[in-house]
């Protein structure tokens, strides 16, 4: 695909709603079994045919990754995985808090996939060579996730729900998180048919949790200050981490009452970074 003007693309956060760890693979990576949404909260990104590709991060969480070598960010590594023979001034508008279990990287990559790249049956395996949540960033949908995150299948439809988000100011490092992981494996539990209702993702949701939250919790117990406080506050139906953390949600059925939640823990936790969005229950049509 070739660019002739200015695109802007969003590139919407991920969430786990729930997350296990089913096995080691012989590259020592795990295999995981997870539930991923996308939301309404969404970097920016602004493509424009240029002579040689430049990148320019804005945004409120810009300054995580003002020292990363262009050559490392996922978007220039995206570029050079489809389309090498074009060059483009890129604008990145971060949103997403980084290392926060958003999977913002992976949303950044896989808009540049789709914007940039002429392919469609190749991108979830060229998606994969960038990061284990790339592929299912491709999807604006649920989907549920397996393998090394590289099996993916759409849940369809969703019922309409709403988060609140909520990290203590700590970034983790997903490496740093798993190196700590000492549960017992967990069987794989995929969705046979896909919620009806938001009572009966609830009741989903309840028979599963994120494996990583333990670790989670022993490299920065600040985030169990953050279930706790979500557990506790009125219009949340479940709280939990998301991926590796530190970021955990607190589960709504409607934004009015994830927004009345979010005042309340503002109120208590100015020094949280808390955000309200809604899932994304339907793929939305390319543009």
């Amino acid at each position: 695909m070739t660019l002739t003007g200015e695109r802007a693309v969003p590139a919407h956060a991920k969430v786990n709603l729930w997350l296990h760890v089913t096995g080691r693979l012989a590259n020592g990576y795990h295999s995981l079994d997870s539930l991923h949404v996308r939301t309404s909260l969404a970097d920016r990104l602004w493509f424009t045919p240029a002579a040689s590709t430049a990148l320019e991060v804005t945004g409120r969480f810009s300054a995580a990754l003002r020292d990363l070598d262009g050559s490392r960010n996922l978007v220039t590594r995206a570029i050079a995985a489809v389309a090498p023979a074009q060059a483009f001034r890129i604008v990145l508008e971060k949103n997403i808090p980084v290392a926060s279990g958003l999977g913002g990287g992976s949303a950044d990559a896989a808009a540049t996939l789709r914007t940039v790249s002429g392919l469609s049956d190749d991108l979830p395996a060229i998606a994969a060579t960038l990061g284990a949540d790339v592929p299912s960033c491709l999807h604006d949908g649920a989907v549920m996730t397996a393998g090394a995150g590289d099996v993916v299948t759409p849940v369809e439809p969703f019922p309409p729900c709403a988060l609140v988000l909520v990290n203590p100011g700590t970034r983790l490092s997903t490496a740093t998180v798993f190196a700590g992981f000492d549960e017992p494996l967990s069987v794989p539990r995929p969705l046979t048919r896909p919620p009806e209702s938001f009572d009966d993702l609830v009741g989903e949701l309840e028979n599963r949790r994120n494996d990583l939250e333990p670790a989670a919790c022993r490299v920065d117990p600040a985030i169990c200050d953050v279930l706790a406080a979500l557990r506790t506050t009125p219009g949340i139906a479940l709280a939990r981490m998301t991926g590796t953390g530190a970021t955990c949600f607190g589960l709504a059925g409607t934004l009015q009452l994830a927004d009345r939640a979010a005042t309340l823990l503002r109120r208590h936790h100015p020094g949280w970074w808390i955000e309200t969005t809604t899932i994304l229950a339907q793929p939305r049509e390319r543009t």
